[in-house]
């Protein structure tokens, strides 16, 4: 038995999140990013606008417990989500709000 995702089970996971909810754009976000960068939920929720570069597709993560903070590229998919996503909330400094 597998105990990861693989690409085209998240990209699935990604598609159901837009068609479904109240906030279908930010859920599908919350599955890409964490799966791509591999986020603790408490690492997820404390993600700001102001640890992003979404000009040039950079994420700063900050790890809850002894990683190592580090600045991730964010591309395609995960750029176009973020970047509705900061429309729909445009006042909010978190990422993810519910």
């Amino acid at each position: 038995m597998r105990a990861y995702l693989r690409p085209d089970e998240v990209d699935a996971m990604v598609q159901a999140a837009r068609k479904a909810g109240r906030h279908p754009v930010r859920d599908a976000a919350i599955s890409l990013v964490m799966f791509r960068h591999g986020l603790r939920t408490a690492e997820l929720i404390a993600l700001r606008w102001q640890h992003m570069d979404l000009k040039t597709g950079y994420l700063d993560v900050y790890r809850a417990k002894r990683g190592h903070n580090a600045t991730r590229p964010l591309r395609g998919p995960q750029l176009r989500l973020l970047r509705e996503l900061q429309r729909l909330y445009p006042d909010s400094p978190y990422v993810f709000v519910s």
